[in-house]
Protein backbone atom coordinates (compact mmCIF):
# COMPACT_ATOMS: atom_id res chain seq x y z
CA UNK A 1 0.00 0.00 0.00
CA UNK A 2 2.80 2.38 0.89
CA UNK A 3 4.62 1.76 -2.42
CA UNK A 4 1.45 2.38 -4.40
CA UNK A 5 0.86 5.63 -2.55
CA UNK A 6 4.35 6.98 -3.16
CA UNK A 7 4.30 5.88 -6.78
CA UNK A 8 1.13 7.89 -7.45
CA UNK A 9 1.75 10.63 -4.89
CA UNK A 10 2.59 13.30 -7.53
CA UNK A 11 -0.70 12.64 -9.33
CA UNK A 12 -2.65 12.76 -6.07
CA UNK A 13 -0.94 16.03 -5.13
CA UNK A 14 -1.81 17.43 -8.56
CA UNK A 15 -5.45 16.41 -8.02
CA UNK A 16 -5.33 18.20 -4.66
CA UNK A 17 -4.03 21.35 -6.36
CA UNK A 18 -6.94 21.20 -8.79
CA UNK A 19 -9.38 20.90 -5.90
CA UNK A 20 -7.82 23.89 -4.15
CA UNK A 21 -8.20 25.87 -7.39
CA UNK A 22 -11.83 24.69 -7.70
CA UNK A 23 -11.12 22.62 -10.81
CA UNK A 24 -13.01 19.64 -9.44
CA UNK A 25 -13.65 17.96 -12.80
CA UNK A 26 -9.92 17.89 -13.54
CA UNK A 27 -9.26 16.39 -10.11
CA UNK A 28 -11.82 13.65 -10.76
CA UNK A 29 -10.07 12.88 -14.07
CA UNK A 30 -6.75 12.51 -12.25
CA UNK A 31 -8.38 10.15 -9.75
CA UNK A 32 -9.79 8.09 -12.64
CA UNK A 33 -6.30 7.68 -14.10
CA UNK A 34 -4.96 6.45 -10.76
CA UNK A 35 -7.93 4.09 -10.38
CA UNK A 36 -7.12 2.53 -13.76
CA UNK A 37 -3.70 1.44 -12.46
CA UNK A 38 -2.88 -1.79 -10.68
CA UNK A 39 -3.22 -0.55 -7.10
CA UNK A 40 -4.34 -2.30 -3.90
CA UNK A 41 -8.11 -2.56 -3.28
CA UNK A 42 -7.81 -0.52 -0.06
CA UNK A 43 -6.27 2.33 -2.00
CA UNK A 44 -8.97 2.08 -4.67
CA UNK A 45 -11.61 2.30 -1.96
CA UNK A 46 -10.14 5.54 -0.62
CA UNK A 47 -9.94 7.07 -4.10
CA UNK A 48 -13.47 5.90 -4.93
CA UNK A 49 -14.71 7.66 -1.76
CA UNK A 50 -12.94 10.88 -2.79
CA UNK A 51 -14.44 10.66 -6.27
CA UNK A 52 -17.94 10.11 -4.92
CA UNK A 53 -17.58 13.06 -2.52
CA UNK A 54 -16.37 15.31 -5.33
CA UNK A 55 -19.15 14.15 -7.64
CA UNK A 56 -21.71 14.84 -4.93
CA UNK A 57 -20.21 18.31 -4.44
CA UNK A 58 -20.43 18.99 -8.18
CA UNK A 59 -24.05 17.85 -8.34
CA UNK A 60 -25.00 20.14 -5.47
CA UNK A 61 -22.97 23.04 -6.85
CA UNK A 62 -24.33 22.75 -10.36
CA UNK A 63 -27.90 22.32 -9.20
CA UNK A 64 -27.72 25.49 -7.09
CA UNK A 65 -26.91 27.70 -10.12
Amino acid sequence: LEYAYYKYKPMLERANEYILNRKVKDAINYYKVVMAQNIPPEFKGMIRKNMSDLTEYLEKYLSSD
